[in-house]
């Protein structure tokens, strides 16, 4: 339940180049369409599972690419967990059409079942970013479950502007090991997608949780770091994109490439309305995670994914 990325070239100048994997980048609007490209070859380095098959890293991050075995194998190392959240960062060296996206459901589970729906997603006040959660959505307080969507919200509006968003996500980390009781900090995954632009128009994303990049470690308290400027932004290939994705692992890699991969390329065609702004990819971003949630609501035996779905994008102003 990591945060993991993926990146690919735009389309630009290359309509219907073939490589190795297909991806979906956001165009700005001078875009005369959004077609399919597979991304550009990227490092690789193999990890071995407990089976024997192998996974795949891209630039030291799990891409999940399965070298040798089956989705069967992944989720039973890395685990199913509720939850479709995804943060995609777009055009980053372009302030004119730099995007951030921001999309989760809202099904809030307890032992398999749907207890709750909840917004997972909000706007950070006082600043041009927004911030999702993911794993843990109550905090046990005086004996009382208390809604991390509450939580979160009154954080949001009871906290002093800060400085930036690095001060903010401090903050965040800071009261969120004095909140959640230790023994949730030690048995539950639970993290904090923070994203926004900077004083300079930069996108940042800041990563607070308590699990490590395995996906399967507890860490035992709440770290903080930055990723996108720090480690993904340097690397990131000219007119590629960013893409800070957590929960049921299947989700990501079965059902919502695949929606890219078919439906997606019905969008080539000149009778279909094309992605050209802002609006048309956060309603495309909302589309695909409310099939994923309508798929998982009637077919899926365990209640971890569902509910409406929430998607909104954040421009540099």
């Amino acid at each position: 339940m990591a945060a993991w990325h993926r990146h690919g070239p735009s389309l630009r100048g290359r309509p219907g180049h073939r490589g190795r994997r297909r991806v979906w980048p956001w165009r700005p609007r001078c875009a005369p369409a959004l077609g399919l490209e597979r991304r550009r070859k990227c490092r690789t380095f193999p990890f071995p599972l407990a089976d024997g098959s192998t996974a795949c890293y891209t630039d030291r991050k799990p891409r999940f690419r399965i070298l040798c075995g089956s989705i069967q194998t992944l989720v039973a190392h890395f685990g199913v967990h509720m939850t479709l959240l995804t943060t995609e960062i777009h055009n980053p060296n372009d302030p004119h059409n730099a995007l951030i996206v921001f999309a989760a459901d809202r099904r809030i589970s307890r032992g398999g079942s749907c207890c709750d729906c909840r917004k997972k997603i909000l706007r950070i006040p006082g600043f041009n970013a927004g911030i999702g959660y993911f794993g843990l959505a109550e905090i046990l307080q005086d004996d009382v479950r208390r809604p991390m969507a509450e939580w979160l919200q009154d954080f949001l509006m009871a906290k002093p502007v800060h400085a930036n968003l690095q001060q903010f996500s401090k903050e965040l980390m800071k009261s969120l090991n004095r909140a959640v009781p230790r023994q949730c900090q030690q048995s539950q995954i639970s993290g904090f997608h923070i994203a926004g632009f900077n004083a300079q128009g930069l996108p940042e994303f800041w990563f607070v949780r308590n699990v490590a990049d395995d996906c399967r470690t507890i860490l035992g308290e709440y770290q903080v770091r930055e990723d996108f400027q720090r480690r993904d932004a340097p690397r990131l290939p000219a007119g590629a994109f960013q893409v800070y994705r957590n929960g049921d692992l299947r989700a990501h890699v079965v059902a919502w490439e695949n929606i890219d991969n078919s439906l997606g390329s019905l969008l080539k065609n000149i009778d279909f309305r094309q992605l050209t702004t802002p609006e048309e990819y956060v309603a495309w971003v909302r589309f695909k995670m409310e099939m994923i949630a309508r798929f998982y609501e009637k077919f899926c035996t365990r209640s971890i994914i569902g509910g409406a779905v929430d998607a909104f994008a954040i421009a540099h102003k």
